[in-house]
């Protein structure tokens, strides 16, 4: 059917995700702010901390399943020239009327998105008591105010977009076969789906691994003093000149004066859990990588009928090593990387359940999370719009394509 719907969801999921963004985390924040003037004891507080937390969270694969949503439309975009250089029009309008709009659109949504889940990771990872600190909660709410503002203000152009540029609103010609697996899961939208959701519940785990660290620093100090107090009362009680310190006798104390051995519980955090959960979903979005690989990219010259892991490694690693400069492989640095992503979050599960004193081992692969992350967005914004070969530590000028349509 020539009208038929390209996939199950077509043109993307982007246009789903993004209501939790826009409306779990700003209900959230607008529930956090009226908590402090008129309910500061209610559980409506409670709640918005919740709503903020996976709100922006979640921003993450909005954003991401953007980019998809990004290339949907540039499909429209590659024939826009005919051989004598006349621009032709999408979607019934010239690309002028559209272009700029997705591009602020793009630009406000995206660093919206990124400070939401900067944001709340930081919030996660601190404690308890440092967090209620006015210096640290007022500036950090004032952040995911800005961050929901910026969201709402690309909100407009990309509903602009869409309803007064009309972009994508046809359905795309070429439809898959119904009931096929590119059909029901588009490689290409399910493998960025999962690596955002991968990717938000490794910033999750990432939050709660730094509190577990940080707080166990806490009851550590805490008991380290309780162990000087009461050393401190020993010492006066057999007649010492020294004076016991001026503390404060808390509950650990007291329970250290009738067992010695007595030590404040492990902080309780799921941060194993996480982590595992986002090593799987990296492996799901690895093979959906890889399926996005063979089955659309390389589909003319690889035999997916009589597949075997020999022959999928093999045309993966030759895809990864086709470009030799290290410096210009996208692609190749983009397969490693979500290799490691897979494997990394293993260790830190390990890490977080049974090697949190350690804290400078803990905090060494935290801080190395959180760069393979960045590092891996950036690179899968320069293969999505900048091609698979190129720097890969700068965006590269527009093409001249692209330079028409601005």
């Amino acid at each position: 059917m020539e009208n038929a719907a390209r996939h199950l969801i077509s043109p993307n999921l982007h246009v789903i995700l993004v209501h939790f963004p826009l409306g779990v985390f700003a209900l959230g924040l607008f529930l956090e702010v009226f908590g402090i003037v008129l309910w500061r004891r209610s559980t409506a507080r409670l709640a918005a901390k919740w709503m903020i937390l996976l709100g922006g969270l979640i921003a993450v694969p909005a954003a991401l399943t953007g980019i998809d949503a990004y290339q949907d439309v540039a499909d429209h975009m590659q024939h826009m020239e005919t051989s004598e250089g006349v621009k032709l029009k999408v979607n019934g309008l010239d690309p002028k009327d559209q272009w700029p709009l997705v591009q602020k659109h793009i630009l406000f949504a995206s660093i919206g998105a990124g400070l939401a889940a900067i944001g709340v990771t930081i919030a996660l990872g601190l404690s308890g008591t440092l967090l209620n600190r006015a210096y640290v909660y007022a500036p950090l709410l004032i952040v995911l105010i800005a961050a929901a503002a910026l969201m709402v203000y690309g909100s407009h152009f990309g509903g602009e977009g869409v309803y007064l540029g009309g972009v994508a609103v046809q359905v795309k010609r070429g439809a898959a076969q119904s009931g096929t697996v590119e059909w029901w899961a588009p490689a290409r939208s399910t493998h960025i789906l999962f690596a955002g959701f991968a990717m938000a519940a490794a910033l999750g785990a990432l939050g709660a691994s730094w509190r577990l660290i940080s707080t166990h620093g806490a009851i550590r100090k805490e008991e380290v003093d309780t162990d000087e107090e009461l050393a401190a009362l020993t010492a006066a009680s057999s007649g010492s000149p020294v004076p016991p310190p001026r503390r404060v006798t808390d509950d650990l104390a007291v329970a250290r004066t009738l067992n010695a051995d007595t030590d404040l519980a492990k902080p309780r955090t799921p941060a194993g859990r996480f982590w595992i959960l986002s090593s799987l979903l990296f492996l799901i979005s690895l093979g959906f990588g890889t399926w996005f690989l063979l089955s659309v990219e390389h589909q003319n010259d690889f035999d997916l009928k009589h597949a075997t892991a020999t022959t999928i490694s093999k045309q993966v690693w030759d895809t990864a090593t086709t470009t030799k400069e290290i410096a210009k492989n996208r692609r190749g640095a983009h397969i490693g990387l979500g290799i490691v992503l897979v494997v990394l979050p293993l260790f830190l599960a390990v890490a977080s359940r049974w090697m949190y004193r350690a804290r400078w081992v803990v905090g060494t692969l935290l801080i190395l999370m959180a760069v393979l992350l960045a590092a891996e967005i950036w690179i899968g914004v320069l293969l999505s719009f900048r091609g698979a070969e190129g720097p890969v530590y700068k965006f590269p000028a527009p093409t001249a394509m692209e330079n028409q349509t601005t």
